[in-house]
């Protein structure tokens, strides 16, 4: 049984892994000119293996309970995330921000309906939710700037 609460390392490794997200959507909107361009490349690549990072969960889903053939839908949709980050990482920065923004939006829907069908804890689904508007927020200011 998964606990009620967020346990503590997942808070503290889920927040700390939008602090790419954040500093690159600093850098952009308070560095020079040469900033900006490293900032946009850094949070659009990150962006794509954070993408992929969800999608694999997943995968864990569906090797828990192997014997449910229900489950391999979760391991089918692992993949598909990186298989959809890959050529969008072939675009120039700039234009990888849209991809990225509704690639998180649909990975967070994605968790949404695993949750839903009892598959993830609620406060895995709590996690996500802020997560994903820090994200997805930080990409936004990222493209904007």
């Amino acid at each position: 049984m998964s606990p009620a609460k967020t346990p503590k390392i997942a808070l503290l490794l889920g927040w700390g892994g939008v602090i790419p997200f954040v500093a690159a959507a600093a850098a952009k909107v308070f560095g020079d000119p040469i900033i900006d361009l490293y900032a946009l490349a850094w949070g659009s690549a990150y962006a794509g293996v954070i993408i992929t990072f969800i999608g694999a969960v997943h995968w864990g889903i569906a090797v828990m309970h192997p014997e449910d053939k229900k489950r391999m839908i979760p391991m089918i949709w692992s993949i598909l995330p990186a298989l959809a980050v890959w050529p969008v990482m072939t675009l120039p920065p700039i234009a990888r921000l849209p991809f990225f923004i509704v690639g998180l939006i649909i990975v967070w829907g994605a968790d949404m309906m695993s949750y839903k069908r009892g598959h993830l804890p609620k406060w895995y689904m709590k996690l996500r939710h802020g997560l994903t508007v820090v994200a997805t927020g930080s990409l936004l200011t990222i493209g904007l700037a």
